[in-house]
């Protein structure tokens, strides 16, 4: 079996395992079990994920190369992790993190390595230690009703492991969901620093964790970031968002943004296009520190809402320093409608899930 392939079998035995409260006498794990168990709905959402997540060994990834491509990614892993319950046990009164379930869990995951997928970039394995110090950070932060990196000690349900958390992870509030989260980090919509997206698409980040708690009207998710890094894969050369292939316009985002190691940005140019039509941009310089050095734009008259035909824009930055060189980057990104096509409601396939996983 290839090193990838066990992989991803240790995670389907792990979640087995997870199981095994469903299980008979002899250890089986019949369906009628699990549906006794869960509500038919619930169970109609987790098994699709189990599978899916038995399919994808989440160590690499070759980014999209067709549109049908693109569009399977985001019907599957996309909007595959939507509508999971938490399955959170945790109670905020008593000051008790709890745990959600892991199918949630796999579903923030999913997501994550959706956009890790867009981009060419390996997917990520989670920590349970890290999982559950994140769990402690989520609390608080619902406790409080407030985010902070550096929660202090007088606040309600504070802990030493949630502030370790709190200060080396994404946070967010308010959201609905773990993978709504997800989609607020990577836009980070009035963060200047972009530092939420960056760290989710840093190249060499392998292992995080993740935890969530729901409850005083104010749901919040930990994110470990920082110190999950492992050797930088060979490619991409640099990371954009959006990427250039073909993106779903639910994706795109307000701001553009271009990553790689060791850039000096300050005299870095961008152009768009749409045909011969110009697109008006404004930089956005932002800070080192989050990631790979990032340079930030926001260009002008992309609408919000589905195209109505494949929308190329092409997107030229220049001189972009690297080891003391001036370099320049073209790329083409296609604002897609998934839901326009027939490429729309094609599957997955096993050759495809090869290409876009080996």
């Amino acid at each position: 079996m290839k090193p990838h392939r066990r992989h991803a079998m240790r995670h389907w035995l792990a979640g087995l395992a997870r199981c095994q409260r469903f299980a008979g006498p002899t250890g089986t794990l019949p369906v009628a079990s699990l549906t006794r168990s869960l509500p038919l709905a619930v169970f109609a959402r987790i098994l699709p994920l189990a599978a899916f997540l038995l399919a994808l060994p989440f160590t690499s990834a070759r980014g999209v190369a067709t549109r049908a491509e693109a569009v399977n990614l985001y019907q599957t892993m996309y909007l595959g992790a939507n509508g999971i319950p938490s399955g959170w046990t945790g109670n905020i009164a008593a000051c008790n993190a709890g745990d959600v379930s892991a199918a949630y869990r796999d579903a923030g995951r999913m997501r994550l390595d959706y956009y890790r997928a867009m981009t060419g970039l390996p997917g990520l394995t989670f920590d349970s230690v890290w999982n559950a110090k994140c769990q402690e950070a989520a609390l608080m932060m619902t406790a409080n009703r407030s985010l902070s990196h550096s929660p202090p000690t007088s606040w309600t349900c504070y802990s030493a492991d949630g502030a370790e958390a709190a200060g080396k992870s994404n946070l967010a509030g308010g959201y609905s969901s773990l993978p709504a989260a997800v989609d607020g980090w990577m836009s980070d919509n009035g963060v200047p620093s972009l530092g939420h997206r960056r760290w989710l698409l840093y190249p060499p980040l392998v292992t995080a964790g993740i935890g969530a708690t729901f409850g005083n009207s104010y749901p919040a998710y930990a994110l470990w970031v920082i110190g999950g890094f492992g050797s930088r894969p060979a490619q991409p050369e640099f990371v954009a968002w959006p990427p250039p292939t073909w993106v779903p316009y639910t994706v795109v985002f307000g701001q553009w943004s271009l990553s790689m190691p060791g850039a000096n940005f300050a005299g870095t140019t961008v152009t768009m296009s749409r045909g011969p039509t110009s697109i008006s941009v404004t930089l956005q310089q932002t800070p080192n520190g989050y990631g790979d050095n990032t340079l930030a734009w926001l260009p002008q008259g992309i609408t919000g809402g589905p195209p109505a035909v494949d929308t190329v824009y092409h997107v030229q930055v220049g001189n972009v320093v690297v080891g003391g060189q001036s370099r320049d980057f073209a790329y083409d990104v296609t604002i897609i409608d998934p839901a326009a096509g027939g490429a729309a409601v094609e599957t997955v396939s096993w050759s495809m899930i090869k290409r876009l996983y080996r």
